[in-house]
Parts: C-alpha cells; structure tokens; sequence
C-alpha cells in the first residue's frame, strides 16, 4: 500500500492481522497514556508477546500501523508522529466570541503550580515523541518539559543556561539560594549518556559564568532519572550490544536499552516519585487554595460584566 492517498479500504492477511491485534490491546491497555510512540508501541510487543527485535519487524510494525490509520483501524490520535511545526494566525470572531473566551478562561482560571518553589524543577526528555506524555505529570507541578533532540547544538544549551540566571534573578531576595534542578530521561546507550554529561557540563558552566557576570546566586543540578541499569534489571527491559561503529562505545558499560523500552505507566511512576522528592507538598497545597479562592472572585466579577450587550 506504498502508493496509497487519504483513506483507504485494506483487508488485512492473517499474520498482520495477528500483529494489528496485539497492537491494538497494547494501545487498549495504555489508553490513559496516549498517544504513543511507534517505539513504545514496538517494546510492549516485544515484552508482553514476544515479537522480534530486530529492525526489519520494527520496520513491519510501521508499515502495519501506517495502513492501520489510513483504513480507520487505529485513530490518529493513539500514535505520535513528529516533525511538524504549526504558526497559526490569531483573532477573534467578534465581540460574543471574546466574551465566551473571557468566560471560558475564567472559569478554567489557575495558578502556576511552581509558585513559592524553593526549587525550580526542569524535565528534559531525549524522545520528544514522550513529551506529551511526561507533560501530563510534570505540568500538574508548574514544571516544563522539553525534548533534548537539539541539545548537541550550542545554542540550546545556552538558551537554557540563560532561562535559569534569568529565573533565580526573580527569585533573589528569598530565605534561600535559587535551585534550578535538570531531570534528564534518556536511552541507556553511549549516545544518551554522553549527551546528559555534554548537557550537564556545558550548561552546568554557563549558568556559573552568566551567574558570575550578573552577580546572582543560583545552584544548578542535572539529574539523570533513566533509563539506569537498576531499571534494566528491575523492569528486565530488552538489550542489545552497544554499536561497534560508535566510537563512544569505548567508554560506554553494559548493554543498551531504550527509553521507550519502558513501559508508559512506569515511565510516569519514575518521574512522579522524582518530581515529588524535591518540591514543596504544603506549599502545592496552598497555591491550590488560593486558586479556588481567585477564580471564585473572577468568576463573580464577570457575573456583572457587559460586554456590549452582542450576540
């Protein structure tokens, strides 16, 4: 079906239709968690049926969930492909619509969960297909999360570097000295170990120098939180030998695995447990407090408000 356009009607053959199953019990049992990558989905098959690893059944894989799509027997929405940049132009439809969007916003109104955070916490993730799904956990804490895909670039990590000067700045004057903590998510191969060490470096010595020169305290630490080899043992995650044509496999240990090898719900469990060791609960709580309280004070506020009358 290489030549196929918009939808289509496919029959699938018994064996892919055995694959297009397990694919979708896979997709089933992760439903909280979707849309997953086609990796992700590639490690649950091999763990919990046995499908081959190798590049050509990966390859397989693609190819049945593409056709899969195009034939309406898999959503869009359950798979994350990436590669595409959107700008959209803004507006409004007129006085009624603001006033939806006014009152829309209000009554979703909340306050930024990071609020009174002795530590600004930062999630960097070398998949960016996981973004979305380390964003449900992260962002219910006031916490960013951004792919790592352009950190072997310079600018990226000064841009970062930047940001957290920047932020310490606000947060001067406290009872304590701004911290700025990196949880790093990435493969366990010599790739994704050498760029945490390039990441925690490079930017690590710009925030010092840029701290320096603008006379601001600021501590800085990156955490890497996976994939680790106690996961590997613990999860018995799937392996395989570091690349001969890699010249960072000299100074790489072990077997590599995956980040996406991990299943979703552990994945999210890891990143939870790490956010939770270093913020504030009480301080969490009182920010949720207060938001009910302002959003009840907008919310009346508009209950009196004109806006001209439109419909």
């Amino acid at each position: 079906m290489s030549g196929a356009r918009g939808f289509v009607n496919w029959t699938p053959a018994r064996k892919t239709r055995v694959l297009l199953d397990m694919v979708q019990e896979v997709l089933a049992q992760y439903a909280e968690y979707l849309p997953l990558t086609i990796r992700q989905i590639f490690y649950r098959l091999v763990a919990q049926y046995n499908y081959p690893k190798t590049e050509l059944d990966y390859k397989r894989l693609c190819r049945t969930t593409v056709n899969a799509r195009r034939a309406r027997l898999i959503r869009f929405g359950d798979i994350r492909d990436d590669g595409v940049t959107r700008l959209t132009a803004s507006g409004f439809q007129g006085i009624a619509d603001f006033e939806q969007i006014v009152r829309n916003t209000a009554d979703a109104y909340s306050l930024h969960r990071a609020i009174g955070q002795q530590n600004r916490v930062i999630v960097l993730c070398e998949a960016s297909g996981m973004a979305p799904q380390l964003a449900r956990v992260a962002n219910a804490y006031g916490i960013d999360v951004q792919s790592a895909g352009g950190f072997d670039g310079l600018q990226p990590k000064y841009d970062l570097a930047k940001s957290i000067v920047l932020d310490a700045e606000k947060r001067q004057g406290s009872l304590f000295t701004p911290k700025t903590i990196l949880l790093h998510l990435g493969d366990h191969d010599p790739s994704g170990v050498c760029m945490f060490d390039v990441i925690r470096d490079d930017v690590g010595a710009f925030v010092e120098q840029l701290a320096e020169s603008d006379d601001i305290a600021v501590e800085f630490e990156a955490v890497r939180i996976a994939v680790t080899e106690q996961h590997i043992a613990d999860f018995r995650l799937p392996t395989a030998p570091p690349k001969d044509t890699d010249s960072r496999s000299k100074r790489f240990h072990g077997e590599t695995v995956q980040c996406e090898a991990l299943p979703p719900d552990v994945l999210n469990a890891i990143l939870e447990a790490e956010i939770a060791a270093r913020i504030d609960r009480k301080t969490l709580a009182d920010v949720i407090l207060r938001e009910a309280s302002e959003r009840k004070q907008i919310m009346d506020a508009l209950a009196s408000l004109s806006f001209g009358g439109v419909a």
